[in-house]
């Protein structure tokens, strides 16, 4: 039998406090959730030396594995786990996790940490202990075997003002894994806190220093500070003295050293602050070179249907992403099954390789076929976004830094036709070649004859799935396409050619202009030019943009600004008057593209028609007239 790593919980366990909300003005001194790994400095060892259970082998440790990053399913969170099962039984393992050296500055340090067994041959729990300065202050604990994840604290006060060495030992014997996660000390931050500058991003394309701002944490005075950078076995130092800093005050200290490196590229080291002579905890940072920070936009190609009666989810999961990321989440669907679905574009849907609905794709790297995702939570069943489905992806793509940053402005040509021009910046020098992809898309698409299958309105003990629930199993009045793929432009599934140069500078913007003409049938008043940059060399969207075709803070008006002719509109008249210095000829075209009255004259021409929306068209601009 395979043992699975799944998540479980037990109660607290016994002559240890339940954690709890941590007290005002209290500041974690080491954190790790094991997100990005083992983090530096915490170290791993096996002292035992012995062979594993080839069970133990099969829930995915090595030999000579002592503690591992591990993932749950599915919700993603990252955790260490130790195996405890050896090949020889009844024989204790001992494997350490200790911490770094972690300075214990002010009172009210505690440690805090989660912890569970993870077993399937047996109820029997994993047991660990931890040592701190060589003194055993929990001894062979149980970590019981359970469904949630076990908190636990205890106090450090006797070790305050210390330097202190925190070791986490597994020494269970005929065990199977013990899984630990989320490990604080946290105390109260002493004289100062101290956060490094420039951080994670410097942007810069001239280099950038290293630094620190001290912040002053109590009536203590701080009266000197100072920092030591390790930088590939260089040290910088900085340092000044004659402060008077209490309580809020804060001053910042630079090293005098530019550090210059490449666009794009990334340099670690490790800073070890002083407050009034006494060295802090070493903090350890990666900083990257930017030119500018760009804006991040996520991508959703949702396969669909009229025809499926689970696309339902994806309908919902849509809206559900645009309540949580608003237009930073860019959808388009996708209809497909030309002889089911009269808004099919079936090869839109092909050239991705996407033939299931419901299905998503996001940025073209990460795809799923549960828009929403099932849960139990006790007698009633509900769908979530998250643990898997849409909500997990857009969110593994918001963490990942675009290359480069795409903008886009409509210029609307008259007689259906707009110009769509896009600006792109990159933020290091890029290593690859790219391409535009432009889609035209639709919202509130309707037709007396269009239909949606419905399967959610079959489960009345689920809970309720937007409105979804409460229709007919075949929704067939009332019922609109949002976010409809009406085209993609030239066929270019994977971008235009030349719509990016092959020779790219950092921090640089270029322009690419296209113009479209928008189809009969499709409403220009609800529609959308999607653009997204798209790697050549692996098919990704490194970003995407989008922009309303009736949207007048993306339309610019031809003429409109430098034009010699007048035009005045009274609202309600249902008239427009153009006035100019000679011939004048001028129509009035509604959003369907139907020419509704054209007229010419010297000097005035008046042009009526019913009240609405049109595009003013003359030999000298195009405009937009509201009647």
């Amino acid at each position: 039998m395979n043992l699975k790593l799944i998540a479980i919980s037990a109660a607290f366990i016994s002559g240890l406090t339940a954690a709890g909300a941590a007290a005002d003005g209290v500041v974690d001194y080491f954190n790790a959730d094991f997100t990005a790994g083992v983090p530096t400095g915490v170290t791993v060892s096996d002292e035992d030396g012995q062979k594993l259970h080839f069970l133990m082998i099969q829930a995915g440790f090595d030999q000579g594995d002592s503690w591992k990053i591990f993932t749950e399913r599915p919700s993603g969170n990252k955790y260490v786990a130790s195996p405890s099962m050896h090949e020889t039984a009844n024989t204790p393992a001992d494997d350490r996790l200790a911490l770094p050296e972690i300075f214990l500055r002010g009172g009210g340090t505690r440690l805090r940490w989660k912890i569970r067994s993870i077993n399937e041959q047996s109820n029997t729990p994993s047991t660990y202990s931890i040592i701190v300065n060589g003194q055993t202050v929990v001894d062979k604990a149980e970590a019981p075997v359970g469904r949630t994840w076990q908190e636990n604290v205890i106090s450090l006060e006797k070790f305050q003002g210390e330097r202190v060495n925190i070791v986490f030992v597994n020494n269970t014997t005929n065990g199977e894994v013990l899984a630990l996660d989320d490990i604080v000390v946290s105390g109260m931050p002493g004289a100062a806190t101290v956060s490094l500058v420039p951080g994670e991003y410097a942007l810069s394309n001239d280099g950038f220093q290293i630094g620190a701002t001290f912040t002053a944490s109590s009536t203590i005075p701080v009266t000197s500070v100072g920092l030591s950078c390790q930088i590939d076995g260089t040290t910088y130092t900085a340092e000044t003295d004659g402060l008077n800093l209490v309580d809020g005050a804060s001053t910042e200290l630079m090293i005098d050293q530019i550090f210059n490196i490449e666009l794009g590229s990334s340099i670690s080291y490790s800073v070890t602050p002083y407050v009034n002579g006494e060295p802090y905890d070493v903090m350890t940072c990666t900083t990257t070179q930017l030119s500018f920070m760009p804006r991040k936009r996520v991508l959703v190609e949702e396969v669909t249907g009229m025809w499926c009666g689970w696309c339902p989810l994806g309908i919902v999961a849509l809206d559900s992403l645009h309540m949580r990321y608003g237009d930073d989440v860019i959808p388009i669907a996708i209809h497909i099954n030309a002889g089911a679905d009269v808004l099919a574009l079936d090869d839109y849907a092909v050239a991705l390789k996407q033939q299931g609905a419901p299905s998503g794709l996001f940025d073209r790297t990460k795809e799923t076929g549960e828009p929403l995702v099932l849960v139990t939570s006790g007698p009633i069943e509900r769908y979530v976004m998250d643990r898997g489905g849409f909500g997990s992806l857009a969110e593994e793509c918001f963490a990942k830094l675009p290359d480069a940053e795409i903008n886009i402005e409509v210029t609307d040509r008259g007689f259906r036709m707009v110009e769509v021009t896009t600006s792109t910046r990159f933020v290091k020098n890029p290593d690859s070649s790219y391409r535009i992809a432009m889609v035209l898309v639709e919202d509130g698409v309707w037709n007396r004859n269009y239909y949606q299958n419905n399967y959610l309105a079959s489960f009345p003990n689920r809970a309720p799935v937007g409105n979804f629930t409460f229709l007919p199993e075949v929704i067939t009045s009332n019922f609109a396409f949002d976010h409809v793929a009406r085209a993609v432009v030239d066929n270019a599934y994977f971008g235009l050619e030349g719509s990016v140069p092959d020779e790219l500078v950092a921090g640089q913007e270029y322009n690419f202009t296209k113009r479209i003409t928008i189809p009969g049938g499709v409403n220009v008043e609800k529609s959308k030019i999607v653009a997204m940059l798209i790697d050549d060399s692996t098919g990704a969207v490194v970003n995407a943009c989008q922009v309303s075709t009736a949207d007048p803070a993306g339309i610019v008006g031809v003429g409109a600004d430098d034009c010699d002719e007048r035009v005045v509109v009274t609202p309600g008249s249902g008239a427009v008057v153009i006035e100019a210095d000679g011939m004048v000829a001028a129509s009035l075209i509604d959003v369907s593209g139907r020419t509704v009255v054209s007229a010419s004259g010297n000097g005035t021409v008046t042009l009526t028609a019913p009240r609405g929306l049109y595009i003013l068209q003359t030999s000298r601009q195009t405009r937009r007239v509201m009647l």
